[in-house]
């Protein structure tokens, strides 16, 4: 029995969790939060992700790095379900983490490697292929108080 009182070990706590998160906020799509993790940097093979929800070794290590990866709050995956209010530490959340990751030959691990002047770079080119690809604003004409006062006058 844990310290909750329940006779669910840890790394069944874990698979539970991993399960509820996936349904929850992946679409219940285990594709789905391999591309989340990957967003953040984290890279899990199909067949991990699978083994971990079923048999394979799932300790600690493995617990903090996958809710880093996904996002979760600090020991997610080892807080079992009670009922009545938890208080978890959040972490801080991605900067765009529902984003789909833009590049296709670039992985955000590679991406972290730039320093900041070369991700401002990329930032400023991106943008300016955003804005070159924009309809142009129509812009509002506006008569002249002169010209709408002799309007009116005739």
């Amino acid at each position: 029995m844990n310290q909750l009182g329940n006779t669910e070990s840890v790394t069944d706590t874990r698979r539970t969790k991993l399960r509820s998160w996936i349904s929850t906020h992946c679409q219940g799509l285990q594709s789905e939060f391999l591309v989340s993790c990957a967003r953040n940097g984290y890279e899990l093979s199909q067949s991990e992700l699978s083994g971990l929800l079923r048999q394979k070794s799932f300790g600690e290590k493995k617990a903090r790095a996958i809710e880093k990866g996904a996002g979760m709050p600090i020991n997610y995956l080892d807080t079992p379900e009670v009922a009545g209010p938890l208080t978890l530490e959040l972490r801080e959340p991605s900067p765009a983490p529902y984003l789909a990751w833009p590049f296709k030959k670039i992985r955000p691990a590679q991406y972290e490697l730039l320093d900041e002047d070369q991700r401002a770079d990329i930032e400023k080119y991106v943008l300016l292929q955003i804005k070159s690809r924009e309809p142009p604003t129509k812009e509002k004409h506006t008569v002249p108080a002169s010209k709408s006062a002799k309007v009116h006058a005739a």
